[in-house]
């Protein structure tokens, strides 16, 4: 994919004694978040294994060998395992998904008397801005009246459970739509029935 698609951030270190840690994201305000481990190390003579999730908080593992891990009981997370008094160089050529709402990078550390973990994040740049949302005034009377009569008639089809199809207005010519507590195949009826006779003049 191309780069010019993200918005790179600089690397972020965090760590310490065995335990659970988290990286929130950057920004909110971007299609998706990616993160990658660079780098992991671990001061001190125990040798640490280290968990990085961009969907939960990891969990301890079993390494008595009394676990099996396989495709129905399985890490969800990546694990990397690091000597004590020396470092791993991970890179940034792999990037894992941030699946979480909250934007976070979870991150934990067993084993290690102090570690440290590297991450390099980066968003997916939002390329679609929505739109404005527009409203009707009071002072605009034509346009106030029409979404008060729009309001009413989705109130009374939502309980009447019918679907109504357009032929003029509202919306688009021959559009079709039912509510949400509507029937999906219930008759449709021409809008004239349903404005009334006050409005079939015009």
């Amino acid at each position: 994919m191309d780069r010019e698609d993200y918005t790179d951030f600089p690397c972020v270190s965090i760590g310490g004694p065995s335990g659970d840690y988290f990286i929130r994201a950057p920004v909110v305000s971007n299609e998706y978040i990616d993160f990658s481990v660079v780098a992991v190390a671990v001061m001190g003579g125990a040798n640490g294994v280290i968990q990085t999730s961009g969907n939960d908080r990891p969990r301890a593992l079993d390494t008595t060998g009394a676990s099996k891990y396989d495709d129905t009981f399985f890490i969800g997370s990546q694990v990397i395992f690091c000597p004590g008094n020396n470092s791993v160089p991970v890179g940034n050529s792999f990037y894992d998904r941030v699946a979480n709402q909250q934007g976070t990078v979870f991150i934990r550390i067993d084993g290690a008397t102090f570690a440290t973990v590297t991450v390099k994040m980066r968003a997916k740049i939002l390329k679609a801005i929505p739109d404005k949302f527009v409203t009707a005034k009071p002072e605009h009377k034509e346009q106030y009246h029409y979404e008060r009569e729009r309001k009413i008639q989705e109130a009374v089809l939502g309980i009447e459970g019918e679907t109504i199809e357009y032929s003029d207005r509202p919306g688009k010519p021959r559009t079709v739509r039912s509510l949400q507590t509507g029937s999906q195949n219930g008759p449709a009826r021409d809008n004239q029935d349903i404005l009334g006779p006050s409005r079939r003049g015009e």
